[in-house]
C-alpha cells in the first residue's frame, strides 16, 4: 500500500525573506493585495524561471552594444586630431561607476577591475580603428554627434549594465571561467579585442559578487525583486506545463507590482533554500515556507498568511486504513515525502516502521 506525506505545512506558511527587506515596514497592504489578486484571477501569460545564461547574455550583450559605438566615437576623435584616451574622464567614469555598484553592494575591488577592462577595450577598439586610417586602408564612418547623441546612448547602456551585473552576479560567480570565457569571446568580432583584453574581462566578471545582503536602497536601484522558488509545490508553487503559477507566485508579483519593481524568478530547491538565500541568490523566498527554528535563525519571515498541519494523502477507499500516524507507520507501508523540507523532517521522525520514499 502506499501513502504520501505532503499537501501540507508545519503551522505557518510564510515568506522568508533577509532582515533589511523585513524591517521596512511601511507598507503594510501588501500581503491584502496579493490575496485580492488570486481573488479575481489574472489574464497574463505565466512567469518563467529566470535561466542564468540568459542573466550572463544580458551582461554580454550589454558590452557588446557599447563596444558597438566605439567607431564612431573614434571616427570623431580622429576628425578633429584628438588623442584616444581621456585620463581625466576615464578616471571619473571609473570612479563614478565603482561607487555606484558599491550602492548595490557589488565588490569594490572586483567592480573597479571589471570597467577597467571595458576602457582598456574601448581604447582597443578606437586604436585599430585610428590605426587603418592612418594607413589609408580605410575611411572613418560617418559618425553622430559625440554630446548629444553618443554619450548619451553610452550613459544608457551604463545605466542598464549595473542592474544586469547585479541580477547576473550569483550566475557570474558560479560559473566556472572556462565555461565564462567562451560567452564573453563572442566580443572577439570587435577589432581590437584581444584575447588578453577578453580574459582579463571573463576574470573581473566571474569576480563580481554581492558583498551584503540587498537592502531597500539596493532594490530602488536595480527595480527588480529576485524571487526564489522552487516551482514543485502547488498550490503555493508549481512549474508544471512551462509556466509558473500559485500562490506565492501571485503574491510575489503583486509585492513587486506595489513596490513599483520588476520580478525574475529564481528556481531553488528545498534541500538549498536557505544556502541559496545566505548566498543572495535571490532577495526573498516565496515557496510555501513553513517557518521552522533553524530558518529563523537565517532570515526574516513575512506575516503568516496560511495555517495548517500535516496532512497524508492516501487512496479514498483506504482513507480509514490510514487514519492515523500508527496505522501508516507499519511494515510493508510505503510513504512518499517531498525531499529537504519540514515535510522530510516530520516523517523521519515519526514514522520508523513504514518504507519512505522521497520524489
Amino acid at each position: 500500500m502506499r501513502t504520501t506525506a505532503g499537501c501540507g505545512h508545519a503551522l505557518e506558511t510564510m515568506i522568508a525573506l533577509p532582515a533589511p527587506l523585513r524591517r521596512r515596514r511601511n507598507r503594510p497592504s501588501w500581503l491584502v493585495l496579493g490575496i485580492l489578486l488570486l481573488a479575481v484571477g489574472s489574464c497574463v501569460a505565466a512567469p518563467h524561471f529566470v535561466e542564468e545564461a540568459e542573466l550572463i547574455d544580458k551582461v554580454i550583450d550589454l558590452l557588446d552594444r557599447r563596444l558597438a559605438l566605439m567607431p564612431e566615437v573614434a571616427a570623431i576623435k580622429f576628425q578633429r586630431q584628438q588623442p584616444i584616451a581621456d585620463p581625466a574622464r576615464e578616471r571619473d567614469v571609473l570612479d563614478q561607476s565603482v561607487a555606484d555598484a558599491q550602492a548595490m553592494q557589488l565588490d569594490a575591488e572586483a567592480a573597479r577591475a571589471f570597467f577597467s577592462a571595458q576602457i582598456r577595450m574601448a581604447r582597443a577598439v578606437q586604436e585599430q580603428r585610428y590605426e587603418q586610417w592612418r594607413a589609408g586602408a580605410a575611411q572613418p564612418p560617418a559618425a553622430r554627434d559625440l554630446v548629444t547623441v553618443l554619450r548619451p546612448e553610452l550613459d544608457a547602456i551604463g545605466r542598464e549594465l549595473l542592474p544586469a551585473v547585479y541580477l547576473a552576479s550569483a550566475a557570474l560567480t558560479e560559473m566556472p571561467e572556462a565555461k565564462l570565457h567562451p560567452r564573453v569571446a563572442r566580443l572577439r568580432h570587435h577589432a581590437g579585442a584581444s584575447d588578453a583584453l577578453l580574459s582579463e574581462l571573463t576574470r573581473s566578471l566571474g569576480a563580481l559578487r554581492l558583498t551584503a545582503v540587498p537592502t531597500w536602497a539596493t532594490l530602488q536601484r536595480v527595480g527588480v525583486l529576485r524571487v526564489g522558488t522552487t516551482g514543485d509545490y502547488a498550490p503555493f508553487s508549481d512549474d508544471r506545463g512551462g509556466g509558473l503559477r500559485g500562490l506565492d507566485i501571485e503574491l510575489a508579483q503583486a509585492v513587486a507590482r506595489a513596490w513599483g519593481f520588476g520580478v525574475v524568478f529564481v528556481r531553488t530547491s528545498w534541500p538549498t533554500l536557505m544556502a541559496d538565500l545566505g548566498k543572495r541568490r535571490f532577495d526573498l523566498a516565496a515557496s510555501g515556507v513553513s517557518i521552522t527554528p533553524e530558518r529563523r535563525r537565517a532570515a526574516d519571515f513575512s506575516a503568516p498568511y496560511f495555517f495548517d498541519g500535516k496532512t497524508p494523502i492516501a487512496r479514498r477507499e483506504e482513507a480509514a486504513r490510514y487514519s492515523s500516524l500508527d496505522k501508516i507507520d507499519q511494515p510493508g507501508v510505503r510513504v512518499i515525502v517531498n525531499p529537504g523540507g519540514t515535510n522530510e523532517r516530520f516523517v523521519r521522525e515519526h514514522l520508523k516502521r513504514a518504507t519512505i520514499r522521497l520524489h
